[in-house]
């Protein structure tokens, strides 16, 4: 990133964070040519974490289980309200610049009238990508993943394993089921699976809507 120039800050988030980027810039002979600032993100207890928010988004994360500190991380878009043409046409009202004021502040005042946000806008929801990086299953997992748009789950092995801090793909699936997502990708296989079929298939057996993720593979949500 020095290379090409970069002059933004830069901020990493993980468990023991500042530990890791330390031991990594240590390892160069220059030094970064922009800010660059380690986040430690809490990996022990069941609490969800705000890590990081703007007006559109919040990123949160909550510790999972795994032979080494590890958390999962929320992508969680924040509801929009869409202007409704219908309802501007049933009070008589018009579309104008004034409507990215009543989106910004919820309530404005128009030829004498005031309107509401909710009188003339829908609320749509955001969309929720959950990421679990390396974990046996756990209630910290469901608990963030509730209602998620997609859920992107270790799957590393057909069968459990015992000893092995990872899901098996039928326990990704469950936890799919159970937390009502709508898309589930496994991640994280084993390289013993030179074919990854029979793992899709069995966890589809759970969670019909699965897929096995594979090297610049891109998903497209609505």
């Amino acid at each position: 990133m020095s290379l090409e120039k970069r002059k933004n800050e830069l901020k990493i988030f993980g468990p023991e964070a500042e530990k890791f980027v330390s031991n990594i810039l240590d390892l160069g002979y220059f030094g970064l040519r922009f800010p660059l600032k380690a986040i430690n993100v809490p990996f022990e207890g069941n609490k969800l974490e705000v890590i990081d928010e703007t007006e559109e988004y919040q990123i949160l994360s909550i510790p999972v289980l795994h032979t080494v500190p590890a958390v999962a991380y929320c992508f969680q878009e924040k509801p929009r309200w869409n202007i409704d043409t219908k309802k501007l046409k049933e009070l008589g009202l018009k579309s104008g610049a004034w409507l990215k004021k009543l989106k910004r502040v919820g309530r404005v005042e128009y030829k004498g009238r005031e309107v509401k946000i909710e009188d003339v806008a829908n609320l749509k929801p955001g969309l929720k990508i959950v990421y679990s990086g390396d974990t046996k299953p756990c209630e910290n997992i469901l608990k963030i993943s509730k209602n998620a748009d997609l859920l992107i789950h270790d799957g590393t092995f057909l069968e459990e394993e015992e000893g092995k801090a990872h899901a098996d793909v039928k326990q990704a699936a469950k936890i799919a089921k159970e937390a009502n997502v709508k898309q589930l990708i496994l991640t994280h296989i084993s390289r013993r699976y030179t074919d990854v079929k029979e793992l899709e298939e069995e966890a589809k057996k759970i969670f019909p809507n699965t897929k096995v993720a594979f090297d610049f593979m891109k998903v497209k949500l609505k």
